[in-house]
C-alpha cells in the first residue's frame, strides 16, 4: 500500500512529478505485471510507496480539494486501506454526504446503490471518479465500468 507523504513524497507529490492528474489523466507503470506487493520483483527498483494507484490518487485530490468531507464510496473490492484518512459513509447511510467517490464498477453498483449515489448528487455532492473507463475485460467478456455510469449520473460528468 502506498503510504502518506514521508517528507514530501505522498501520493500528490509523486503525481504531479507524474504529470496532470484529475480527469482524462491516467498514469500507467511501465510493466503491467508489477506486483504490487512485491514491487522488486518485477525488475524496476522500487518500494510499495513508489506505486500509484487510482484510489490513492483519488484520496490525496480529496484531502487536497475537500479535506474533511464525508464521502460516499461506489466500488467493487475493498480499498479502503488506500483510502485511509478520508471520512468514508457507510452504505445505505441516509446521512448527506459532500462526495461521491467512483471506483471500479461491479456487482456493488445495484439499483439501490447506484440510486443512493444519484440522490447525494442531486442535493449538491461532487462527483469524483477514479477513471472514465466505459468498460473493462473480464473471464466472462466484456463488462459495463465506472465510465458508463459517470457521464450520466451528473451533468458535468464527474470530476
Amino acid at each position: 500500500m502506498a503510504t502518506a507523504a514521508r517528507g514530501g513524497r505522498g501520493p500528490a507529490q509523486a503525481a504531479r512529478r507524474c504529470g496532470p492528474v484529475g480527469p482524462g489523466h491516467q498514469h500507467h507503470l511501465p510493466d503491467p505485471g508489477l506486483d504490487r506487493q512485491r514491487p522488486g520483483r518485477s525488475g524496476i527498483p522500487l518500494t510499495a510507496s513508489d506505486v500509484l494507484t487510482a484510489p490513492v490518487i483519488a484520496a490525496a485530490y480529496l484531502q487536497e480539494h475537500y479535506p474533511g468531507a464525508p464521502c460516499l464510496l461506489l466500488n467493487s473490492g475493498d480499498i479502503g486501506q488506500d483510502l485511509a484518512g478520508l471520512t468514508l459513509a457507510r452504505p445505505g447511510d441516509p446521512a448527506p454526504v459532500d462526495v461521491v467517490l467512483a471506483g471500479g464498477a461491479g456487482p456493488e453498483f445495484s439499483y439501490q446503490a447506484l440510486n443512493q449515489a444519484f440522490s447525494h448528487l442531486q442535493r449538491g455532492a461532487r462527483l469524483v471518479a477514479m477513471h472514465r473507463g466505459l468498460y473493462w475485460r473480464t473471464s466472462e467478456g466484456l463488462q459495463l465500468d465506472t465510465g458508463a455510469f459517470r457521464r450520466r449520473a451528473h451533468p458535468d460528468g464527474g470530476r
